[in-house]
């Protein structure tokens, strides 16, 4: 990919396989990623997130400063989790139970944009946000409750990794509709895990045999 110009910040929240189909692999698809700050400046910020190898590995590339969020360990410049709440730089901003969203891979979501802010939007700020925040379309989207049934929709879950954090954020089992256009991933993490959240599985399309096997 050809770029020669990067953003003043930066935000990496994890990388895992995608996009295969475009890429000749997962070495080329995470080089193309870095030139988000491959060319920032000594003046501009770079958000990594500590607890996904590919981004931690990352840590020391930065053209400036970094800040980095953790979901497992305080961190000193960036933010964390611990004991149910959220922190950025020390200052605690709210507690898990008063997040809208549902998931941790939610929680990974907010500590990254607090870390992404922090030196702009005050606590308070972040802390309103977090706790009246309910998503975007697409991703884990409540559409309807019909007949005591709820439905989501979660279509921007184009990845097995994506798909099993969205089967974790849930409480009870669920109906999965998956399958679709075949990007050439490993299909192996749903084996692994969240598929004890899965009652009954629709598949579809192209990867249906895939993912079946």
């Amino acid at each position: 990919m050809t770029m020669t110009d990067s953003p003043d910040v930066s935000l990496i929240t994890n990388l895992s396989p995608n996009h295969l189909d475009m890429h000749k692999g997962m070495n080329e698809y995470v080089e193309a990623k870095k030139n988000i700050f491959k060319y920032q400046s000594k003046e501009s910020l770079l958000v990594l997130n500590e607890e996904n190898d590919i981004t931690a590995s990352m840590i020391g590339e930065q053209q400036g400063k970094l800040y980095t969020f953790s979901i497992k360990e305080e961190v000193a410049q960036g933010a964390y989790f611990k004991e149910n709440n959220l922190y950025v730089k020390g200052l605690k901003v709210c507690n898990k139970k008063e997040v809208k969203l549902k998931g941790m891979y939610n929680i990974d979501n907010l500590l990254a944009a607090f870390a992404a802010t922090c030196d702009e939007v005050s606590i308070e700020t972040m802390r309103k946000v977090a706790m009246s925040f309910t998503g975007v379309e697409h991703r884990n989207e409540f559409v309807r409750e019909l007949d005591g049934v709820e439905y989501y929709n979660n279509s921007i879950a184009s990845s097995p990794t994506r798909t099993v954090a969205s089967l974790l954020s849930f409480d009870n089992p669920v109906i999965l509709l998956a399958g679709g256009y075949d990007k050439n991933l490993p299909f192996e993490p749903l084996a692994f895990e969240g598929y004890e959240k899965i009652k009954y599985l629709i598949l579809l399309g192209a990867t249906k045999n895939k993912i079946k096997d």
